[in-house]
């Protein structure tokens, strides 16, 4: 057998290994591809055969399902004919008959010997066939969009998920550089790039370039979707020294886009994430009014000193069903059933850390999910609670484009002090 050969077949193995932790283990992409390569293997490669072959899930599944009846015992094989069909149907430059003659002997490696004639008739024939007419997105999350957007707004969103993002939204520090400076370092780096619409600090550039973005490694800029820029650009001014809570903060995107453009206020980051601690403490490490907590933003009575925040920013956990096209493996690992745990911690945070704010300060909720029963139902529970006095003073979904993620945020002013006791020593235990 070539050389050639036993790579493909290297990669077809990889390449199920990690669709099997995608799929079964619900691991996110980069670390199922990371788990899964092999020495000498180019991660890069298998990273794109596994996004897009997820990507097009939905529309691989039907095709194979047309020639083969896998057992859900043998997904691995079912994983092998999708994987391969998306090479052969949806990347350039890559030999169909390799392809095909390598996934057969694949069947071999993985003790399933009996399915090589299985995998190789089933590549020929889908070989000659066009792709059947399928929504890559699951049938839950199709209906929650049309019965809220239409038909016009799934149109959207699948065109905005059919592809990975081709451009990097870039946040400048207005401290360190200004928005003209830093498109003037790109245009002699020869990167093209171009000013975000309605924004002071946001740059467009390539998803290509980001490797060679300078300044990125000394905060002088910062990539960050634009829809989860607005977030920052919405808080209202705070006067000096004003106490802010970024609960959820990390990877610390929104607090360090707050204190950009709000240097004076002082700054508490709370997240629970062992694995992410350590990156929010980095990104925040040049800015001495920030100080980092690792505690649960569910359980204030164990780290909240009583004093009432100005402004209170929580980034919910979600669905994350606005950002598909970074993150294709979100409709696979997502469910109704997660995403109904998912509105509980979404309104005990609100209805927790909503008392540790001031009367006359500013809370605002926002997640990268499209879907209302996360974010509009969400907020409404808290407004139309008689005991909390919460004005609604503005909220936006957006809805993912080529160009940008999905996404929704509400800023909320509370109004008077609500009636229950702010002693939350005795709540959670």
């Amino acid at each position: 057998m070539s050389t050639s050969s036993n790579a493909y077949i290297t990669n077809h193995i990889s390449t199920i290994e990690a669709m099997r932790l995608v799929v079964k283990n619900k691991t996110h992409i980069d670390k199922a591809v990371e788990a899964s390569v092999k020495p000498g293997q180019s991660t890069s490669m298998i990273m794109a055969i596994v996004s897009g072959t997820i990507r097009q899930y939905e529309t691989l599944d039907s095709w194979a399902n047309k020639h083969t009846k896998f057992k859900p015992k043998d997904i691995q094989l079912k994983h092998l004919l999708m994987s391969s069909l998306y090479q052969i149907k949806f990347m350039e430059k890559r030999s169909i008959n390799t392809i095909i003659h390598s996934a057969a002997e694949v069947t071999m490696k993985i003790n399933r010997s009996w399915a090589k004639p299985v995998i190789y008739a089933a590549l020929k024939r889908l070989n000659q066939e066009a792709a059947p007419t399928v929504n890559n997105v699951p049938k839950w999350l199709e209906h929650g969009i049309v019965s809220t957007y239409g038909e016009k707004g799934l149109t959207a969103c699948l065109r905005a998920w059919s592809s990975a993002p081709q451009q990097a939204h870039i946040r400048i520090n207005p401290a360190k550089t200004t928005r003209d400076a830093y498109l003037e370092k790109l245009k002699a780096l020869n990167i093209p790039a171009s000013t975000c619409p309605q924004s002071n600090q946001c740059i467009f550039a390539p998803t290509s370039a980001i490797s060679n973005l300078p300044g990125l490694d000394n905060g002088q800029i910062y990539i960050q979707d634009k829809t989860q820029q607005k977030v920052a650009e919405i808080l209202p001014r705070q006067p000096d020294s004003a106490r802010v809570l970024d609960a959820c903060a990390a990877p610390g995107g929104k607090a360090t886009a707050i204190l950009n453009l709000q240097p004076n206020i002082q700054l508490l980051a709370v997240d629970i994430s062992e694995e992410k601690i350590n990156r929010l403490r980095n990104n925040l490490q040049t800015y001495p009014q920030a100080k980092v907590l690792h505690a649960n933003a569910l359980t204030p009575h164990e780290w909240w000193d009583g004093t009432y925040f100005d402004t209170i920013l929580c980034d919910a956990p979600c669905s994350g069903t606005g950002v598909l096209q970074k993150h294709p493996e979100i409709k696979l690992i997502q469910s109704l059933q997660n995403i109904q745990e998912l509105q509980k911690k979404q309104r005990a945070l609100l209805q927790k850390l909503w008392k540790t704010l001031r009367p006359g300060g500013h809370f605002i909720y926002s997640t990268c999910s499209i879907l209302p029963s996360e974010n509009e139902d969400a907020i409404e529970s808290l407004v139309r609670q008689d005991l909390l006095a919460a004005k609604l003073i503005s909220s936006e979904i957006t809805l993912p484009t080529p160009d940008q993620s999905g996404g929704f945020y509400a800023l909320i002013q509370k109004v008077n002090h609500d009636n229950d006791s702010t002693d939350l020593s005795t709540e959670n235990k």
